[in-house]
């Protein structure tokens, strides 16, 4: 409607001018230029935020809701096609209805804040739109959807490590933008950092005194793009416990260091509280059932695993690649299925809140078909797993889970994984994989 009356006015505007012209007793001074104009309906813009942006609540932290964000306070810039500001709004809420503008190319930027360098607990949202302005017309915007536009970075402590470190112990995060953030032992808050055109880089380090002996750690991460995440790990060796329990401090304290890259918006906060897995309401998706097949003299599928074990709860330490590298025992399940496999479907349960909270914020289900990966392809990819077509119709699949395996060792409790392989002749089988960490074992 307003819309229209801004059309109406237009068409009126000439024959008012017209008639003011008249009676300005010839002042040829004054000249409009009317047909250069246009006029932009700020009252049409609606600023959103993306749903995949980081939402969930934490511990001691408190990331806003979608709902909870007031996009009223986003500031709104009008930039020309030079790239300059030609007007600024500090506040979404507070713009006019409709702007006069001449005719020609803009962009509209809408961001939550100025961004800092580096920050605690305050995510950068950003969206961009193209415009144009035509001659004695109304242009309309309608949505603007804001996306997470900052780099994220939380820091976790394994268990064991966690119960030495010294009250002191801190990690410094420094970005190639210039930003740095200090994360204390007992740091829950996410950090989020400017960043730079293309990609940054990120420097992570670790100093402090553990059992009284001072130790170091530095981890490097290149090519760390904007919206994206990077939870840094570190962990005492598997072998540095004594035992009697102690740390063996004759040859320094070395640790290990892994990092977990979430794209897209993800977030993988550790002290994240929800429901255990048996409260989880709307984890649907197919139900992989337990136990073998009701027909095992008929059934054509075979799981086959060198070291892991289908039938007693396994120690996951000597699966972790982070802390053994080359040494540690391949967590691989080899699925043959003659009939060609249709489905391959992983459900995944856990004593732990704290892990189960790790995959909500990962955007990992607790069950999803590999098979029909429905946008999890970078996810199943950064570990590694087969999916889409190298699951549907093989005959073989190799399912390692050993870059999945270190994450385990991070939460006290009971791990139960559980892989059900249906074929195209209707045929099933289901195994499950058992992990119990208590801090050490």
């Amino acid at each position: 409607m307003k819309k229209t009356i801004y059309r109406t006015l237009w068409c009126l505007l000439p024959a008012m001018m017209l008639g003011m012209a008249v009676s300005s007793c010839g002042d040829d001074k004054w000249q409009p230029n009317l047909e250069e104009n246009g006029q932009l309906d700020l009252s049409s813009i609606q600023v959103d935020v993306a749903k995949d942006i980081p939402l969930k609540p934490a511990k001691e932290q408190t990331l806003p809701t979608r709902s909870e964000i007031n996009t009223g306070d986003f500031i709104v810039d009008i930039l020309d096609a030079k790239g300059k500001i030609y007007k600024s709004f500090p506040k979404a809420s507070e713009m006019p209805e409709v702007l006069t503008l001449v005719a020609g190319d803009y962009k509209l930027k809408v961001r939550s804040h100025d961004i800092q360098p580096a920050e605690f607990d305050k995510p950068y949202y950003l969206a961009e739109r193209d415009f144009s302005i035509k001659p004695m017309d109304v242009t309309a915007i309608g949505v603007v959807t804001c996306k997470f536009a900052s780099i994220k970075v939380t820091i976790a402590f394994g268990d064991k490590l966690k119960s030495y470190m010294d009250e002191n112990c801190k990690v410094t995060v420094v970005a190639s933008a210039g930003g740095s953030l200090v994360f204390g032992r007992d740091e829950t808050r996410a950090g989020y950092f400017k960043a730079l055109e293309g990609s940054s880089t990120l420097v992570a380090t670790f100093e402090g005194k553990i059992n009284g002996t001072d130790a170091t750690a530095t981890v490097n991460l290149s090519d760390v793009e904007a919206g994206t995440h990077r939870m840094i790990i570190f962990r005492l060796p598997g072998g540095i416990t004594q035992p009697g329990g102690t740390i063996n401090p004759s040859n320094g304290i070395t640790l290990d260091t892994s990092v977990i890259e979430e794209e897209g918006n993800g977030t993988i906060d550790p002290g994240d509280e929800i429901l255990d897995g048996d409260d989880r309401p709307g984890q649907g998706g197919d139900d992989p059932g337990t136990g073998d097949d009701p027909n095992p003299g008929q059934n054509d599928i075979s799981f086959e695993s060198e070291f892991l074990d289908f039938e007693k709860p396994m120690n996951p330490d000597p699966f972790d690649i982070g802390a053994y590298g080359e040494n540690a025992k391949p967590a691989v399940v080899v699925i043959k299925a003659p009939n060609g496999l249709s489905n391959l479907i992983v459900n995944i349960e856990s004593t732990s809140q704290e892990f189960i909270g790790v995959l909500d914020e990962m955007k990992m289900p607790t069950t999803f078909d590999l098979a029909n990966p429905d946008g999890n392809e970078e996810l199943f990819g950064g570990f590694k797993f087969p999916y889409g077509a190298d699951v549907v119709g093989a005959k073989e699949v190799t399912f390692d889970i050993s870059e999945f395996v270190g994450l385990l060792k991070i939460y006290t409790g009971t791990h139960k994984f559980t892989i059900t392989a249906k074929d195209k002749a209707g045929k099933s089988l289901s195994k499950s994989l058992t992990f119990v960490w208590n801090g050490s074992n």
